[in-house]
C-alpha cells in the first residue's frame, strides 16, 4: 500500500513497498487539472516538491520492470498546507515601543 508521510506547504512525502530492480512512476496534478507531472525513482519513497500551498493534488503509482508496466494504481489524493504568513518582528517591535511610549505619555 502507499502511505503518506509529511506534508509541507510545497512538498509531499510519499512512500510505499518496493521490489528491488523495478522502477516507479509516480503520477501527480492539481485535482483541477488534465495535465499529469511524472517523477521516477528506483526506491519506495519520493518527495514530490515546487507544490502550490493549500492545493489538492490527485496522485497514483505504476511499476516497471524491465519493459512491462503495471497498470496506473488507485488514485489518491494529497493536500498541501497553507501557507504561513511571515511576520516582520522589527515592525512588530517597533509598534509595541509606539503602543508604549503611547500609553506612558497619556498616563
Amino acid at each position: 500500500g502507499v502511505n503518506i508521510g509529511e506534508i509541507t506547504e510545497n512538498s509531499a512525502e510519499i512512500m510505499w513497498s518496493s521490489f528491488p530492480g523495478n522502477e516507479y512512476i509516480i503520477h501527480y496534478r492539481e485535482n483541477n487539472s488534465t495535465e499529469w507531472m511524472t517523477v521516477r525513482t528506483n526506491n519506495g519513497i519520493i518527495i514530490l516538491s515546487s507544490l502550490k500551498s493549500n492545493q489538492a493534488y490527485d496522485v497514483a503509482l505504476k511499476a516497471v520492470c524491465g519493459n512491462i508496466s503495471s497498470e496506473l494504481g488507485p488514485l489518491f489524493q494529497i493536500v498541501t498546507r497553507k501557507a504561513q504568513k511571515s511576520v516582520n518582528l522589527d515592525k512588530a517591535k517597533q509598534a509595541y515601543d509606539l503602543l508604549g511610549q503611547f500609553i506612558n505619555d497619556n498616563k
